[in-house]
Protein backbone atom coordinates (compact mmCIF):
# COMPACT_ATOMS: atom_id res chain seq x y z
CA UNK A 1 0.00 0.00 0.00
CA UNK A 2 0.80 3.91 -0.68
CA UNK A 3 0.52 6.68 1.14
CA UNK A 4 0.94 9.86 -1.02
CA UNK A 5 0.80 12.99 0.77
CA UNK A 6 -0.06 16.59 -1.02
CA UNK A 7 -1.68 19.73 -0.80
CA UNK A 8 -4.46 20.59 -3.52
CA UNK A 9 -7.18 23.64 -3.21
CA UNK A 10 -10.12 20.86 -4.27
CA UNK A 11 -8.86 18.84 -0.78
CA UNK A 12 -10.82 19.64 1.91
CA UNK A 13 -8.52 19.79 5.05
CA UNK A 14 -9.97 17.25 8.05
CA UNK A 15 -8.50 15.07 10.72
CA UNK A 16 -5.96 12.78 9.61
CA UNK A 17 -7.66 9.09 9.22
CA UNK A 18 -6.62 6.05 11.76
CA UNK A 19 -3.59 3.87 10.75
CA UNK A 20 -6.57 0.87 10.82
CA UNK A 21 -8.32 2.94 8.45
CA UNK A 22 -5.46 3.21 6.16
CA UNK A 23 -4.86 -0.11 6.44
CA UNK A 24 -9.06 -1.19 5.64
CA UNK A 25 -8.98 1.38 2.77
CA UNK A 26 -5.44 -0.74 1.57
CA UNK A 27 -7.38 -4.61 2.05
CA UNK A 28 -10.50 -3.23 0.01
CA UNK A 29 -8.47 -1.78 -2.70
CA UNK A 30 -6.68 -4.37 -2.91
CA UNK A 31 -9.41 -7.53 -3.38
CA UNK A 32 -11.39 -5.19 -5.33
CA UNK A 33 -8.45 -5.22 -8.09
CA UNK A 34 -8.19 -9.02 -7.87
CA UNK A 35 -12.00 -9.35 -7.76
CA UNK A 36 -12.45 -7.68 -10.89
CA UNK A 37 -11.28 -10.21 -13.08
CA UNK A 38 -8.69 -8.00 -14.88
CA UNK A 39 -5.55 -8.68 -15.68
CA UNK A 40 -3.52 -6.67 -13.13
CA UNK A 41 0.52 -5.88 -12.03
CA UNK A 42 1.84 -5.75 -8.71
CA UNK A 43 2.44 -1.84 -8.97
CA UNK A 44 -1.39 -1.52 -10.26
CA UNK A 45 -2.93 -2.59 -7.57
CA UNK A 46 -1.06 -0.75 -4.79
CA UNK A 47 -1.99 2.30 -6.80
CA UNK A 48 -5.51 1.06 -6.70
CA UNK A 49 -5.47 0.95 -3.00
CA UNK A 50 -3.94 4.12 -2.40
CA UNK A 51 -5.21 6.20 -0.06
CA UNK A 52 -4.17 9.99 -0.02
CA UNK A 53 -3.47 11.76 3.49
CA UNK A 54 -4.48 14.93 3.32
CA UNK A 55 -1.48 17.74 4.80
CA UNK A 56 -2.31 19.04 8.24
CA UNK A 57 -1.40 22.87 6.60
CA UNK A 58 -3.17 23.75 10.49
CA UNK A 59 0.27 22.27 12.12
CA UNK A 60 2.48 23.82 9.54
CA UNK A 61 1.21 27.30 10.13
CA UNK A 62 1.67 26.98 13.88
CA UNK A 63 4.91 25.51 13.34
CA UNK A 64 6.04 28.84 11.23
CA UNK A 65 7.49 31.70 13.69
CA UNK A 66 7.39 35.36 12.68
CA UNK A 67 10.70 36.69 12.56
CA UNK A 68 11.07 39.90 14.90
CA UNK A 69 13.81 42.06 14.25
CA UNK A 70 15.38 43.05 17.67
CA UNK A 71 17.11 46.40 18.09
CA UNK A 72 20.25 46.41 20.52
CA UNK A 73 20.06 49.20 23.46
CA UNK A 74 21.91 51.56 21.06
CA UNK A 75 19.25 51.37 18.34
CA UNK A 76 16.46 51.82 21.06
CA UNK A 77 17.48 55.18 22.13
CA UNK A 78 18.78 56.39 18.76
CA UNK A 79 15.66 55.72 17.71
CA UNK A 80 13.83 57.72 20.52
CA UNK A 81 15.94 60.15 20.09
CA UNK A 82 15.38 60.71 16.23
CA UNK A 83 11.69 60.16 16.22
CA UNK A 84 10.96 62.31 19.13
CA UNK A 85 13.59 65.13 17.80
CA UNK A 86 15.40 65.18 21.25
CA UNK A 87 19.02 66.00 22.42
CA UNK A 88 20.95 64.48 24.70
CA UNK A 89 19.63 66.26 27.80
CA UNK A 90 15.95 65.74 27.40
CA UNK A 91 16.60 61.79 26.36
CA UNK A 92 18.01 61.86 30.11
CA UNK A 93 15.19 63.97 31.75
CA UNK A 94 12.79 61.31 29.50
CA UNK A 95 14.47 57.94 30.26
CA UNK A 96 14.93 59.12 34.33
CA UNK A 97 18.43 58.68 34.21
CA UNK A 98 21.86 61.05 33.82
CA UNK A 99 23.09 62.53 30.66
CA UNK A 100 26.10 59.86 31.12
CA UNK A 101 24.12 56.95 31.14
CA UNK A 102 22.42 57.78 27.94
CA UNK A 103 25.89 58.35 26.46
CA UNK A 104 26.73 54.64 27.60
CA UNK A 105 23.44 53.84 26.06
CA UNK A 106 24.63 54.83 22.83
CA UNK A 107 27.79 52.99 23.01
CA UNK A 108 26.23 49.40 23.05
CA UNK A 109 26.20 49.22 26.91
CA UNK A 110 23.41 47.52 28.46
CA UNK A 111 21.17 48.99 31.12
CA UNK A 112 21.66 48.08 34.85
CA UNK A 113 18.22 47.53 35.59
CA UNK A 114 15.08 45.75 34.64
CA UNK A 115 13.03 49.21 35.25
CA UNK A 116 15.50 50.77 33.02
CA UNK A 117 14.88 48.30 30.35
CA UNK A 118 10.76 48.33 30.74
CA UNK A 119 11.19 52.28 30.11
CA UNK A 120 13.32 51.60 27.24
CA UNK A 121 11.00 49.70 25.90
CA UNK A 122 7.98 51.49 26.68
CA UNK A 123 9.00 54.52 24.94
CA UNK A 124 10.49 52.94 22.03
CA UNK A 125 7.08 51.56 21.10
CA UNK A 126 5.49 54.62 21.57
CA UNK A 127 8.33 56.67 19.35
CA UNK A 128 7.46 54.01 16.63
CA UNK A 129 4.28 54.87 16.59
CA UNK A 130 5.29 58.58 16.42
CA UNK A 131 7.83 58.14 13.64
CA UNK A 132 4.66 56.33 11.77
CA UNK A 133 2.91 59.92 11.71
CA UNK A 134 5.60 61.23 9.38
CA UNK A 135 5.10 64.65 11.00
CA UNK A 136 7.23 67.64 9.26
CA UNK A 137 7.69 68.80 12.71
CA UNK A 138 7.94 66.04 14.99
CA UNK A 139 9.73 68.38 18.11
CA UNK A 140 7.33 70.53 17.62
CA UNK A 141 4.64 68.67 19.96
CA UNK A 142 6.86 66.75 22.45
CA UNK A 143 6.50 69.42 24.95
CA UNK A 144 3.67 70.90 23.83
CA UNK A 145 0.32 70.55 26.78
CA UNK A 146 -1.78 69.13 24.42
CA UNK A 147 -3.46 66.72 26.67
CA UNK A 148 -5.49 67.99 29.74
CA UNK A 149 -2.35 70.40 30.56
CA UNK A 150 -0.05 67.48 29.96
CA UNK A 151 2.74 67.13 26.99
CA UNK A 152 3.16 63.90 25.48
CA UNK A 153 6.77 64.30 26.95
CA UNK A 154 5.55 64.50 30.56
CA UNK A 155 3.17 61.38 29.50
CA UNK A 156 6.30 59.03 28.33
CA UNK A 157 7.88 60.04 30.90
CA UNK A 158 5.28 58.69 33.63
CA UNK A 159 4.98 55.66 31.09
CA UNK A 160 1.29 56.42 30.34
CA UNK A 161 0.30 54.98 26.81
CA UNK A 162 -0.18 57.54 24.44
CA UNK A 163 -3.99 56.75 22.58
CA UNK A 164 -4.57 56.64 18.95
CA UNK A 165 -7.20 59.30 18.90
CA UNK A 166 -4.18 61.68 20.81
CA UNK A 167 -1.54 60.15 17.92
CA UNK A 168 -4.60 61.23 15.38
CA UNK A 169 -4.64 65.17 17.51
CA UNK A 170 -1.25 65.86 16.99
CA UNK A 171 -1.10 64.61 12.92
CA UNK A 172 -3.90 66.88 11.80
CA UNK A 173 -2.40 69.58 14.33
CA UNK A 174 0.80 69.53 11.94
CA UNK A 175 -0.97 69.14 8.98
CA UNK A 176 -2.65 72.27 9.87
CA UNK A 177 0.41 73.91 10.90
CA UNK A 178 2.67 72.79 7.99
CA UNK A 179 -0.08 74.62 5.58
CA UNK A 180 -0.57 77.56 7.54
CA UNK A 181 3.48 77.83 7.31
CA UNK A 182 3.27 77.25 3.48
CA UNK A 183 0.68 79.74 3.15
CA UNK A 184 3.03 82.30 4.42
CA UNK A 185 5.88 81.62 2.95
CA UNK A 186 3.94 82.27 -0.62
CA UNK A 187 2.75 85.51 0.88
CA UNK A 188 6.20 86.00 1.60
CA UNK A 189 7.52 85.49 -1.90
CA UNK A 190 5.54 88.42 -3.30
CA UNK A 191 6.65 91.05 -0.83
CA UNK A 192 8.49 93.98 -2.41
CA UNK A 193 11.50 95.72 -0.26
CA UNK A 194 9.13 98.15 0.01
CA UNK A 195 6.70 96.29 1.90
CA UNK A 196 9.82 95.15 4.50
CA UNK A 197 10.64 98.65 5.12
CA UNK A 198 6.86 99.27 6.23
CA UNK A 199 6.92 96.64 8.61
CA UNK A 200 9.63 99.07 10.20
CA UNK A 201 7.90 102.39 9.67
Amino acid sequence: MTAISYRSQYIINKPRASFAEICLVGVIGFFGAVGSGSSTKQRDVFEHAAYVIPVDTKKEESNSVETTTHLTISEQVELIKKSFGLNISAMAELLNVSRPTVYAWLKGEPPKTQENISHINFVENQARMYGELNLVRPDNFIKRPLFDGESLFSLLKQKKTISNADFILIQGLDYKESQTRVVGLKKNEFRTSDDVLDDFT
